[in-house]
């Protein structure tokens, strides 16, 4: 392999350019994707494994590959680790082998390949003594080994899932692995016996492990696209999820000194964060890579960290862990300023939705309680403040007048005014009650008003602005009063004490100002913070202030002497955006654009609740406790709002989903969809029991030609039906159509709807039980006339639209009596029983196998040599319905 140009170079982080494949010069001689990265320990060599079923080491100076390629594995390597003297090297595959290569002989393989797991083996990993290794794989099994014989010592039980990752306690007391169902399970190194509770939290696969060098972390990194670290001891989360990928994490490696963490996911991209403060460093997330970055590892001495990717020509990186410039391969021709590619951290959110219980129109930015506890506000990228009800979620009004987006709401003390401020320079003042306007849009900003408060008494009204000005309202005349110039820019959030004695503005200016609210004079010197203020809050006697910043913290001050109360509040890894102090004065609440909320002992900074997480979808914007504090709210980008316990953290109140939503809303002028039966599948608009279908298999209704007959729901949806004969009972609606007016002089109009006229449409469940006294059977002479149970086989099944040349169909007995397996126990044995009347009285007019002509079937499941088992059902009881629509008269 020629020896690649080591060119100096640095990064830029202002470019969006690509990348040419002509550019880049690759530490790689794989022909596959690169899975593992592996620094010795005194930092010379760099192994990697590959794809291409080989292990290769590079010397980290130059990039040159040392030694001969390591080749016997027969499928692609997954894990490598060195001992801890160097002297070996460990790789697994997939082919259920592990192999011990000797350093120090020519990268020569020792002994003979041992057979460890039955399929994959996922990772593998020495000891930090040397002396043993652990290896998990796709058997769902840890086994523990001898690093000099290969012996097996000891093994986990099986698991319910395989094993992704594992990784040694500094100490190599304890075994942790990281497992699909979304677990971190910790074993004792000697017996591999549970040693402690799992980690839960993460929402999907966890794909690796770290423990930080001190042993006290553990960092893990999984599908759902986040980095997580944890309390090695307790198994509770450290800080709140590191989110900002659009991919899964597949590697984490944390510095020799513990403080920063290297991460790379499948979209490409590598991150350094801070441990501490939680963020990006080097200016955000970089790119040197074109495929997913499944491999990253720190060098010994923490200079530098290396990461690979798995691209059909993939390549290795080198990076100076100090400034975050390449060290090796850099970009040939001077075009190494095209190396880093800004990427959004966030995914786009949808504009708007439909609103519905504890779900808004547009993301929201704002909430505030009614004073008595039973109502709240909420506001946000729309032009309209909602009100909603506190024990249902439901919304019960909403204030309209606003031209623009809502950046905040402060309702009175006596809960009759409510004002918003807007995108549009304005603040404007409702009456609560009539939700109307009170005054006149009130203008004087220069720009958006940010933040706008009440004063308790309600007489004065104080806003904040993008100008850069803090503003006094008249709220009777809607007068402005005074006009404060103190800040260079935006101020973002306001705040007054209980007595209405003090307020305090911050910004964007890092510092916080506190005023006389009768003399307009500032109070003290500024409070100088170290970012940006996003949020404010005075505790309930006034005498501290909590402090939200964009460098995820949150400050306690004291007001009196302008000090720190204790040390700052930091577990968010974004911007603290909103803080609350509880009305008893005990707890703090702080949220973030992580998307999670914490709750603090007010007096002690210690962490009471956190992280809460799991219900936004986006970055949460606003949140605050109930007047009570025994609850508290919160709302987010994804347009959501929820409600908690504010003791346990336990979800009271959520957004309905799409079918509570229908359900709630079906009244009198409803008319009941029927299934589309010239079609295969239900009618899209129908929410019932094919919801579980591929959704690539339905087909969109065609626009019906005439007006059906109105219909009204007479047997409402329970809440939550007990059985499957419940739902059987339940009509799933949409709006109703007008019905089409004819004027009875007008014969071309009657005559026209004679012609179009359709029988009535029936819902799909009705339509699955047909009622025998629905409709008079027409009386049949002579030679047409057939017996009745002619009239009653499977022709005159609901399932009639299958192409297909000749299919069985069920036993209608055998049919109803799997069906009834799966309702309430009595109820089936009571069906049993009529099941075998029925099987008796069907015996003479429609035999057991049937053979039935092409167009009387559906073109679902069917039985025979032409259908599924029963065994291979995809949903169980409902595929079983599939069988034959109209199984009760069967």
């Amino acid at each position: 392999m020629a020896k690649p140009d080591l060119e100096p170079g640095r990064l830029s982080s202002t470019t969006n350019e690509k990348l040419e494949e002509s550019q880049l010069r690759r530490i790689s001689g794989h022909s596959d994707g690169i899975t593992d990265l592996a620094y010795s320990p005194d930092g010379r060599f760099l192994a990697s494994g590959s794809k291409d079923q080989s292990v290769r080491i590079w010397d980290a100076a130059s990039g040159q590959q040392l030694g001969e390629t390591m080749k016997g594995h027969t499928r692609e390597v997954t894990s490598i680790c060195y001992s801890s003297d160097g002297r070996f090297l460990v790789s697994d595959a997939g082919d259920g082998f592990i192999r011990n290569w000797d350093m120090q002989n020519r990268n020569r393989l020792v002994g003979q390949p041992v057979e460890a797991h039955v399929g994959y083996v996922e990772s593998v990993a020495y000891s930090p003594n040397g002396a043993l290794i652990a290896s998990g794989g796709a058997d769902r099994k840890l086994r523990l080994w001898d690093a000099h014989t290969f012996k097996l010592l000891a093994q986990s039980e099986a698991y319910t899932t395989r094993i992704f990752s594992v990784s040694w306690a500094p100490n190599g007391k304890r075994i942790s692995a990281g497992l699909i169902d979304s677990k971190i399970c910790t074993f004792n190194a000697e017996s591999l016996a549970p040693a402690m509770k799992p980690f839960e939290g993460h929402k999907g696969w966890v794909k690796t492990v770290a423990y930080s060098p001190d042993g006290a972390f553990l960092a893990s990194g999984g599908d759902d696209c986040t980095v997580r670290i944890w309390d090695a001891e307790t198994a509770a989360s450290a800080k709140s999820p590191f989110r900002g990928r659009k991919e899964g994490v597949d590697c984490v490696a944390w510095s020799p000194d513990g403080t920063r963490l290297v991460s790379g996911s499948r979209d490409g991209i590598v991150r350094v964060c801070d441990v501490y403060t939680g963020q990006s460093l080097f200016g955000g997330p970089f790119s040197a890579h074109r495929g997913p970055v499944l491999a990253v590892a720190f060098s010994p001495d923490g200079k530098h960290f290396a990461s690979a990717d798995s691209d059909s020509r993939p390549r290795i990186q080198i990076w100076d862990a100090q400034t975050g410039n390449t060290m090796m391969p850099v970009l040939s021709g001077g075009g190494d300023s095209a190396l880093r590619q800004q990427i959004k951290s966030a995914s786009p959110i949808a504009s708007t939705s439909a609103p519905g219980r504890m779900c808004a129109e547009a993301s929201v930015m704002a909430v505030q309680w009614f004073p008595d506890g039973r109502r709240f506000a909420s506001a946000g990228l729309e032009p309209a403040v909602r009100l909603w009800d506190a024990v249902t979620g439901l919304q019960v009004g909403e204030l309209v007048g606003n031209q623009s987006s809502i950046n905040a709401v402060s309702i009175s003390a006596d809960g009759t005014k409510l004002a918003c401020a807007s995108d549009d320079n304005l603040l404007r003042v409702f009456n609560t009650e009539s939700k109307e306007l009170l005054l006149k849009p009130l203008a004087g900003h220069v720009g958006a008003v940010l933040d706008v408060k009440f004063s308790p008494d309600g007489s004065c009204l104080v806003s904040g602005g993008a100008d850069g000005t803090v503003r006094l309202w008249d709220t009777v005349t809607g007068e402005m009063q005074h006009v404060t110039t103190a800040h260079t820019t935006p101020v973002r959030s306001l705040c007054l004490t209980s007595d209405g004695k003090k307020l305090a503005s911050g910004g964007d200016d890092h510092a916080v100002r506190i005023w006389d609210m009768q003399t307009h004079m500032q109070l003290a010197g500024d409070l100088h913070h170290g970012a940006c203020v996003r949020a404010l809050c005075f505790s309930p006697d006034g005498s501290r202030l909590l402090s939200g910043l964009e460098n995820c913290t949150a400050i306690i001050w004291d007001i009196d002497t302008g000090q720190i109360a204790f040390s700052e509040l930091r577990a968010h890894t974004d911007c603290v955006v909103a803080v609350d102090w509880s009305s008893d004065g005990s707890k703090v609440l702080t949220a973030s654009d992580d998307w999670t909320i914490w709750v603090w002992d007010a007096t002690s900074g210690r962490r009471i609740l956190g992280p809460l997480e799991g219900v936004h979808e986006a970055g949460i914007r606003a949140a605050l406790f109930s007047p009570d504090s025994k609850l508290f709210l919160s709302g987010s980008l994804d347009h959501t709002l929820f409600m908690r316990d504010a003791n346990t953290g336990t979800v009271l109140l959520r957004p309905e989903t799409p079918r509570d939503l229908l359900m709630r809303r079906r009244g009198p002028n409803t008319q009941v969809a029927p299934p589309n039966i010239g079609d295969n599948t239900l009618d899209s608009k129908v929410i019932g029991i094919f919801d579980d279908r591929d959704p690539s298999r339905r087909k969109q209704e065609p626009q019906a030609q005439v007006e059906h007959p109105t219909g009204t729901s007479t047997n409402p949806r329970p809440p939550d039906p007990k059985d499957f004969w419940d739902g059987l009972h339940d009509d799933t609606v949409v709006p109703m159509k007008p019905r089409r007016q004819v004027t009875a002089n007008k014969s071309s109009d009657i005559k026209h709807r004679d012609e179009t006229r359709r029988p009535p449409r029936r819902s799909s469940l009705r339509l699955l039980w047909p009622q025998e006294n629905a409709r008079p059977k027409p009386k049949q002479k002579g030679k047409n006339k057939q017996p009745d149970a002619a009239n009653d086989n499977v022709g005159t099944h609901a399932m009639r639209r299958i192409r297909r040349p000749f299919a069985t169909v069920v036993s209608s007995a055998k049919d109803k009596k799997r069906v009834l397996a799966g309702a309430d126990p009595s109820a089936a044995a009571a069906a049993v029983a009529n099941t075998r009347t029925t099987t008796e009285e069907d015996s003479d007019s429609e035999p057991e196998h049937a053979e039935v002509p092409v167009d009387d079937l559906p073109e679902g499941r069917v039985s025979g040599a032409m259908a599924d088992d029963d065994e291979e059902s995809d949903n169980g009881l409902l595929d079983t319905i599939r069988y034959c629509l109209c199984f009760p008269r069967c």
